[in-house]
C-alpha cells in the first residue's frame, strides 16, 4: 500500500517541478484491487484517496475505467511509456500496446528519482513530501471519518505513544535489501519501556501485520494498548498477500492515520511509518534498527 503511495509522492514531485499534471490510476494487477470496485471507485488509487487532478484518464484515452482497469501498462503505446532500470523481463517493452495516447502524455513505470530514504536522508524529505501531501493528496472522507471516530474516542486527549512493527514475513526484505538482522518483538519492548519510563502514564497505539505480534505486546503492556481492529496474517505472510482486497489497503491506512495523530513513533524500516512521518512531519519517532531518535 504505501510502497505505492510514496512511489504516487515521487511521481507527483516531478509534475510539479515539470508543471505537469498528474493522474494516478490502479487497475486490476494491483494487490489492493477489488471487483466491482470499492468505496464506490473503479480506479484503485480512489478507493483511498481523492484524484489527485481535475484530469481523467477515461479522457485521455477514450476509454472508461471499467475497461482499463483490467489493462496492463504495456496495453499502452510504449513510446509514450518511461521504462524503469529493472530487470527487462519485468518490463517488456516489446508489446505493442494498442491504447493510444497523445504525445502531451507520458505512463510512468519506473521508481521516482524523489523517495524517503531512511535515516538522515528521511528526515531531509518529511517536509517536501508533507507539502506534496497538503497539496496534492486527500484521504477519502468515509475512510476519514471512521479514523475520525476512532481517534476521538481512544486518543485524543490522552498521551499515546505508536508503535508500528512489521511481523517475520519482513524478515527478507530486511536481511536482503538492507543487511540488518530483523528486530525482535523485545527489542522494540526495550524503546517502548524507555518511553514509558519518562511518560508513565502513556498508552500505546500497536499497529501491526502479524496477529502474534499484537498478542505480544498485549501480553506485556495489557490494557495500556490500543489498537484498530484489522485483518492481521497468522500464516507468516502480508496481510496484503495473505487476504488481498480492497479491505486491507484500507486497514493500513487508518492505522498510519492514527499513528500519525500520537505523541511519539517507535517503528523499524517500513513504508507506512515512513508515510506517517510525512502525514507529521513533526512527529518526533525512533527507528529500532538505528536507535537514533528524531525530534
Amino acid at each position: 500500500m504505501f510502497s505505492s503511495f510514496i512511489q504516487v509522492l515521487g511521481e507527483l514531485h516531478y509534475c510539479k517541478q515539470h508543471g505537469v499534471i498528474p493522474v494516478v490510476f490502479f487497475g486490476s494487477n494491483w494487490v489492493y484491487w477489488q471487483h466491482g470496485g470499492y468505496n464506490k471507485a473503479i480506479n484503485g488509487w480512489e478507493y483511498y484517496f481523492k484524484p489527485v487532478s481535475g484530469a481523467r484518464i477515461s479522457e485521455l484515452t477514450g476509454k472508461d475505467e471499467a475497461y482499463l482497469e483490467n489493462c496492463n501498462i504495456f496495453d499502452f503505446d510504449n513510446e509514450r511509456i518511461i521504462p524503469n532500470n529493472n530487470p527487462k523481463h519485468h518490463y517488456d517493452l516489446s508489446r505493442q500496446g494498442h491504447i493510444k495516447l497523445p504525445s502531451t502524455v507520458t505512463v510512468v513505470n519506473k521508481w521516482p528519482d524523489f523517495h524517503l530514504g531512511t535515516g538522515i536522508f528521511l528526515e531531509k524529505n518529511r517536509i517536501a513530501a508533507s507539502e506534496l501531501i497538503a497539496e496534492y493528496i486527500t484521504v477519502h472522507p468515509d475512510i476519514q471519518s471512521r479514523a475520525g471516530d476512532y481517534h476521538a474516542r481512544y486518543i485524543a486527549g490522552k498521551s499515546v505513544a505508536g508503535v508500528h512493527i512489521r511481523g517475520t514475513e519482513h524478515r527478507k526484505e530486511i536481511e536482503e535489501w538492507h543487511g540488518l538482522k530483523l528486530a525482535a518483538e523485545s527489542e522494540y519492548r526495550n524503546h517502548i519501556d524507555s518511553y514509558l519510563e519518562g511518560n508513565p502514564e502513556a498508552l500505546l497505539f500497536i499497529a501491526t501485520d502479524t496477529e502474534s505480534t499484537l498478542s505480544y505486546f498485549l501480553k506485556q503492556y495489557g490494557d495500556r494498548c490500543l489498537y484498530y481492529e484489522s485483518r492481521r496474517s497468522s500464516g507468516g505472510n502480508s496481510p496484503h498477500l495473505e487476504f488481498g482486497g480492497a479491505q486491507v489497503g484500507e486497514e493500513m491506512l487508518i492505522d498510519a492515520l492514527l499513528l500519525a495523530k500520537t505523541d511519539y513513533l517507535i517503528h523499524g524500516i517500513s513504508n507506512v511509518a515512513f508515510a506517517v512521518l510525512c502525514f507529521n512531519p513533526w512527529l518526533p519517532h525512533l527507528d529500532v534498527y538505528h536507535c537514533d531518535p528524531y525530534g
